[in-house]
């Protein structure tokens, strides 16, 4: 074996308050170029690939990632072949000597191995399987969100001889010249490699021999006798050798309208919760496998811990176990890419990530940005605020990163037959050199969070709602009630609620928690005593605690909020609140009308009464003091930034302008200001210094450093 020089090894440690990449030894801001897997875009070491990796190289981007399939590697006969990785590699030292490389290693099973094991296959209960095309050049991944014939995520067949193959992979490329670049491996598998279950967005995974075996087995693992599971599910006759993946009428009906009652649908709480523990526990097994079997310090990611804008399909194929993984030493970085919807691509617009990025910080890990919305190449001003925006995001939430994915010729084919990558325009690969440029002077500062507004969601309560909804109450607090928050002017942080007693809560002067539908008794009292406390405002949305995990009820809302009397409400119209005197001028807000049950009006006599269903008196909007605290109730959830700047002020917030409509992303030293108002601004900086700013036209993003206020 010859070497191209000598091997690079990597390591994620905390640094400065951050979690931080380090190539031997050396931190990095991590930016990346990344190629797709798409025919024409895909290899290193065809024309537009060299292209656009020669571009990144000669504007400062040192990182690459690639994608490879062990239907690359490893044929049906057993052997392994190396020589297409080493030529992934090799194309990109041709121009980039000193690149740093991560594979994208698709461990999902060959489409051989598929075709020879069916009885590992995922089956759905409402439709049946879904062959690939037979021909033509497709990507591997096309197909996968099928309803597709894939292997099981719970296959354990799969599980140990895909883990083999990937160890034995990692021993010998490590040893290869091309190995010697290699940093990192992100493990991918499920939809486009993205570890969602295959098909979810429109049908239901998976009824298969390979789920039922490995569903049983965590029922005995869980409740370990017939006796024990008959009492949680209520049936006489079912047994741990008989337990059934319940069917796609189970699925997608509820006795409780949006909640699963744990006394009749235990069954298909514990299926869920069984399918994403498993699912998280596979990409752990390959992460310790990569690290076990990679003779150097390596990196292992994954894509992992996607929450907003699931299509309200969180059950059927989200990623509901994030703290499991974060748990884990063997996961050093979670990714995915940014938010498609609601109005998260134009320019003015809150560019936000599709993950709870703040855990990963908390966790000591790294989350990375997938940048996969493809550029305007005629709106060039635009998209390059646009850029500004959404690479400052995830530094300003922990010192985060991303990487630029181009999808190759298939991106631009201009009018005069230049075939384009997503990224090959000289402007936009000038501010992505300014920006990487500025990060890497902050990112040797120690990480200061300039947040104090904290909104809290849970994952694991989507194992007690229903699952084949797409418009219910839950899906707009977690795709448009944030818009509110962006565009209010604050800074505010996002956490899960497994992080709520972790995080320094001294900072925050309003905590909104989010869609904390399931709360047990022990966590409830905790939230009273240690996050109610100190003059806090604690905004809840929505039906808080209606669920403690065993049972449902109102006078749990009631335990939870502090309000003596909330009674269940029902509309006869429009999702309408009108707010006559909380602001200056009256206020009012519509959310959806769907799946609104249970719904609850305030009729508590000690509470501040604020916000009323239309045309109605009972009371939608209230506060009550509690102690040295403030708690609010908040029966509809609001995407109106007016009302929750009223609110916030209330608390005492701090807002960088008085605009609404203005988006602030504040940390490490920065303060961002990206709007689509065009005007005079006078920034309030959190130390109290004035920084006047001109916004010369419609969507600008404006970079100020947050200490002495010098517009960067």
């Amino acid at each position: 074996m010859s070497h191209l020089r000598n091997p690079l090894e990597a390591k994620l440690a905390m640094r400065g308050g951050k979690p931080t990449l380090f190539i031997n030894g050396q931190p990095q801001v991590p930016i990346f170029y990344s190629l797709t897997d798409v025919p024409g875009g895909r290899w290193s070491w065809e024309e537009v690939p060299q292209r656009n990796i020669r571009l990144f190289y000669e504007h400062g981007i040192r990182l690459v990632q690639l994608d490879i399939f062990l239907d690359h590697i490893w044929s049906e006969d057993g052997r392994m072949d190396l020589g297409l990785a080493q030529r992934q590699i090799q194309g990109v030292l041709e121009h980039c000597p000193e690149a740093a490389v991560v594979f994208r290693l698709h461990v999902s099973s060959p489409k051989w191995w598929i075709q020879l094991h069916p009885e590992e296959w995922t089956y759905y209960a409402d439709t049946s399987l879904q062959p690939d095309l037979p021909w033509g050049l497709n990507r591997l991944i096309e197909e996968d969100n099928g309803p597709a014939t894939r292997v099981s995520l719970a296959s354990e067949v799969w599980q140990r001889e895909g883990e083999r193959v990937v160890g034995e992979f990692c021993r010998q490329f490590s040893q290869t010249a091309e190995g010697d670049a290699l940093v990192g491996i992100q493990v991918a598998n499920g939809v486009y490699g993205e570890w969602h279950y295959w098909g979810f967005i429109d049908h239901d995974p998976d009824t298969g021999h390979a789920m039922t075996k490995r569903f049983r087995k965590w029922l005995r693992d869980r409740y370990g006798s017939d006796e024990a599971l008959r009492q949680e599910w209520g049936r006489e006759t079912v047994t741990l050798e008989n337990a059934e993946v319940p069917g796609g009428e189970e699925r997608n009906t509820t006795s409780s309208g949006l909640f699963r009652d744990p006394a009749h649908e235990q069954n298909v709480i514990d299926y869920y919760r069984c399918q994403h523990e498993v699912l998280a526990d596979s990409i752990i097994g390959f992460s310790k496998v990569v690290k076990d079997n990679w003779p150097r310090p390596i990196i292992t990611g994954t894509f992992y811990g996607y929450f907003f804008f699931m299509f309200g399909r969180q059950a059927a194929g989200g990623h509901l176990e994030l703290p499991r993984v974060l748990a884990s030493p063997y996961v050093d970085y979670l990714s995915g890419p940014s938010v498609y919807d609601p109005e998260a691509n134009a320019t003015g617009e809150p560019y936000r990530s599709r993950s709870l990025i703040s855990p990963c910080q908390l966790a000591g890990k790294l989350w990375l940005d997938e940048m996969d919305k493809r550029p305007d190449l005629a709106d060039g001003d635009n998209n390059l605020a646009n850029i500004r925006r959404n690479m400052l995001y995830t530094y300003t939430k922990g010192g985060q990163g991303l990487w630029f994915y181009d999808f190759g010729p298939s991106g631009f084919i201009s009018q005069a037959g230049q075939v384009h990558g997503w990224w090959d325009h000289p402007d936009y690969l000038n501010e992505i050199r300014g920006v990487h440029e500025l990060l890497k002077r902050y990112g040797k500062r120690d990480y200061e969070n300039l947040a104090d507004v904290l909104l809290v969601y849970d994952t694991r309560c989507y194992y007690y709602l229903a699952s084949q909804l797409q418009e219910d109450i839950t899906h707009f607090i977690e795709g448009w009630m944030p818009l509110g928050l962006f565009r209010s002017a604050s800074a505010f942080d996002i956490i899960h609620f497994d992080d709520l007693f972790r995080v320094d809560l001294d900072r925050y002067k309003a905590i909104v928690m989010a869609n904390t539908l399931v709360i047990d008794d022990a966590t409830r009292r905790r939230i009273h005593e240690e996050v109610a406390v100190n003059g806090r405002h604690v905004i809840w949305v929505y039906a808080p605690g209606s669920c403690d995990g065993r049972k449902l009820g109102s006078e749990l809302v009631e335990e939870t909020t502090g309000f003596q009397r909330l009674v269940r409400h029902q509309l006869p119209g429009e999702a309408k609140v009108t707010i006559p005197a909380l602001a200056e001028e009256p206020l009012e807000y519509k959310s959806w009308d769907k799946i609104l049950d249970p719904l609850f009006a305030v009729a508590d006599d000690e509470a501040r009464q604020l916000g009323f269903y239309a045309g109605e008196e009972a009371c939608a909007l209230a506060c009550k003091r509690l102690g040295d605290s403030m708690s609010w109730f908040m029966a509809l959830p609001t995407d109106s930034p007016a009302v929750w700047r009223a609110i916030l002020q209330d608390a005492g917030v701090h807002f960088y302008t008085s605009q609404c409509g203005d988006i602030i992303y504040a940390g490490g030293g920065l303060v961002v200001l990206h709007t689509k108002i065009a005007g005079q601004r006078s920034v309030r900086l959190d130390n109290g210094k004035e920084v006047g700013v001109t916004i010369g036209k419609e969507g600008e993003t404006i970079i100020i450093d947050a200490e002495t206020g010098d517009v960067l």
